[in-house]
């Protein structure tokens, strides 16, 4: 009962759909380089690959929005993207596409945590902004993120929290700011009355 987007999925589709183990609700492709499509992916008459760039959230939104398919309640994206991006510009617009088209309680899985941007100044600029990405989405009240290790370079995991539970999150975190706050005031406080106390006595 899931819609899956594939982020750059090829041929790999075939698996997932011909699978009778896996039933999603919906399976989009987005790849641009995709060939042919195999007659037998629409086996179970789930399947939509369309070609465009996972990066590219404005054309996503657009047939998403004309055809009336779900946020996904999952991405993966295996040697596919970031692997294959070359520059900050189109990482940053990855990170968008999972920020704007993942579900509440969903799901993105990148492997391997890797790219392979062309030179060496391009790979520094695609890396740095890789690193910020992540450190945003970490930073973020909107996601959870976390690693799976592997031989072949892990799995990140980017699991987008329900609003209400950021709410709640953010209370709890105010209150407990606020918390520390009075503690800091009552352990000033009674600095000053130690002083006094000390200063009365004399020492």
């Amino acid at each position: 009962d899931k819609t899956i987007y594939l982020l750059g999925g090829g041929d790999s589709a075939k698996d997932l759909i011909m699978s009778e183990d896996i039933t999603p609700k919906q399976v989009l492709n987005l790849d641009p380089f995709i060939g042919a499509e195999t007659v037998s992916k629409a086996k179970n008459q789930n399947y939509l690959s369309l070609p465009i760039y996972a990066q590219d959230t404005s054309a996503i939104e657009k047939e998403i929005k004309q055809r009336n398919i779900d946020s996904a309640d999952e991405m993966w994206a295996s040697y596919s993207v970031p692997y294959y991006l070359d520059t900050p510009e189109e990482i940053s617009g990855l990170f968008q596409t999972i920020k704007q088209f993942l579900a509440e309680n969903g799901t993105a899985k990148i492997a391997p945590i890797a790219i392979q941007a062309g030179d060496a100044e391009l790979y520094a600029k695609a890396r740095e902004e890789f690193m910020k990405q992540i450190k945003d989405y970490s930073a973020s009240s909107e996601f959870n993120v976390y690693v799976t290790e592997s031989t072949t370079g892990g799995t990140l995991f980017i699991e987008k929290i329900p609003a209400s539970n950021q709410e709640s999150e953010q209370k709890t975190h105010l209150a407990s700011q606020q918390e520390a706050e009075k503690r800091h005031v009552r352990e000033e406080r009674d600095k000053e009355r130690l002083a006094e106390i000390r200063k009365k006595l004399g020492i």
